[in-house]
């Protein structure tokens, strides 16, 4: 039995839900508090005025719906406030970075987690505990991802990770992405 499903019936999940899952059951490996608060969207923004106030940044041109999206997209494609940071190349990219490590900071202190670090979380816990991941990756014979053409790089990585040497994946998407499969499945003919 896995979260109370029979083995033989499907287990429906976002990415979000499954990574909380998997986060909350795996706490302890992942370095978080078993009753980590989950950050929407307005608590995100809050994190970020709050950020801004504290670095004293007051840009018009900076605005914290912005900044926020900036931050979504940049850990979307696995990239820390570090290397967010390295990569700026004017005043707001920096700027950007700083508010980033500040909310990143901010979080950890009210034992929070937003919906892209539900995933980057998993996915480094995965990547790096081979017991976590070789425990999960038995869990699931095979994994279907509906409008895979949304995916990002992060979910990419964790439906990677999570298929493991079985590589028991089907997607369907509307348009293909730049994200190569692991190699092309050619089936018995009947």
């Amino acid at each position: 039995m896995r979260a109370g499903v029979s083995p033989a019936q499907p287990w429906l999940s976002t990415f979000h839900s499954l990574c909380a899952r998997l986060l909350r059951r795996e706490a302890a490996a992942a370095g978080l508090p078993r009753d980590f608060a989950i950050y929407d969207d307005d608590d995100q923004l809050a994190a970020v005025k709050l950020a801004m106030t504290k670095l004293q940044i007051e840009d018009d041109s900076l605005t914290p719906r912005n900044v926020l999206s900036r931050i979504s997209y940049a850990k979307n494609h696995g990239q820390t406030a570090e290397q967010l940071r390295a990569q700026a190349f004017d005043q707001d990219g920096r700027r950007t970075a700083d508010i980033s490590g500040r909310t990143k900071n901010s979080c950890y202190d009210s034992k929070a987690l937003d919906f892209d670090d539900l995933l980057l979380r998993s996915a480094r816990l995965l990547r790096e505990s081979t017991a976590t991941r070789e425990k999960w990756q038995a869990g699931f014979q095979y994994i279907h991802v509906d409008e895979y053409q949304d995916t990002n790089r992060v979910q990419y990585d964790l439906m990677r990770l999570l298929t493991g040497p079985k590589q028991n994946l089907c997607v369907v998407g509307a348009r293909s992405i730049d994200l190569p499969l692991a190699r092309p499945q050619t089936f018995p003919s009947s």
